[in-house]
């Protein structure tokens, strides 16, 4: 009889804040996190790219990251109709989810980068910055967080937690970069998951990173595709992403709204 040694598995997912929950008296939590609007400081002309830690795993010997989970939201948050009304508490989020590979905003993307460092290069932790709260962590964390550099916060914020943003520089990535995904290789599925294979030889830390470039309904362009009378929405014509279809019902406030990523891990 041959001995076989069984590794198991665990899923390192990113949960955190939602201020919908928190505004409703629900506890503040939900999976994958919020991506703030557009912050836009004075004399700003190009969009800011806001950098979320989704995932950090401990590596030992033989280890290995066995596979990806890939999640994204676009949502248009549906207020008054003019701002004569007051805005209803909370605001209502119209919520879709992208599952179209390659589909984005024609001015914003998501980058998801999977980077690994060994541990005894790993930034020092007791470090904290001014703004430190749920899901906002200055350079680096042990849970899913937008990660900062430099913040500045309106004032007063227009939205709970860290969602008032009103200016944003994001720390530089931690560790060398092990792979890239530009678009939605493979989405959130609950029994499948993108299948990689890194194998660590020593102690390390990977982190799975998203990088998301916040769209700006104000200014970006939206084509206006041609709905036929037999097809209006919620169908959508053949050959167009439902994304787009989505785009044009909320042309005037459509953005991304949530973000999210796993990491399999398979234990020696």
């Amino acid at each position: 009889m041959v001995a076989v040694a069984m590794r198991k598995r665990h899923e390192v997912a990113a949960f955190g804040f939602d201020d919908f929950a928190q505004l409703s008296g629900r506890p503040p939590l939900a999976m994958g996190l919020r991506v703030p609007a557009l912050a836009q400081p004075e004399g700003a002309t190009v969009n800011l790219t806001y950098r979320f830690l989704l995932a950090a795993a401990m590596l030992g010997p033989r280890d290995a990251i066995v596979g990806i989970r890939q999640y994204l939201e676009i949502a248009s948050l549906i207020g008054p109709p003019t701002d004569d009304v007051p805005a209803p508490t909370p605001l209502y989020p119209e919520v879709h989810r992208v599952t179209t590979p390659g589909w984005h905003f024609p001015d914003g993307a998501v980058t998801w980068t999977l980077t690994a460092q060994p541990l005894a290069a790993r930034n020092a932790r007791g470090r904290t910055g001014p703004y430190d709260m749920d899901s906002f962590i200055f350079e680096d964390c042990d849970t899913a967080a937008l990660v900062y550099q430099d913040a500045a916060f309106a004032s007063p914020p227009p939205s709970p937690g860290y969602l008032g943003l009103s200016d944003y520089t994001a720390p530089a990535l931690c560790g060398s970069t092990l792979l890239t995904l530009r678009d939605l290789r493979y989405p959130w599925s609950e029994s499948e998951f993108f299948a990689v294979r890194y194998e660590a030889s020593s102690p390390l830390r990977v982190r799975l990173y998203a990088d998301v470039q916040q769209t700006n309904p104000d200014s970006r362009t939206v084509p206006t595709l041609d709905f036929s009378s037999a097809q209006q929405a919620p169908f959508v014509p053949a050959g167009i992403a439902h994304e787009e279809a989505f785009l044009q019902l909320f042309a005037d406030s459509a953005q991304y709204f949530r973000v999210g990523g796993a990491l399999i891990v398979e234990e020696a």
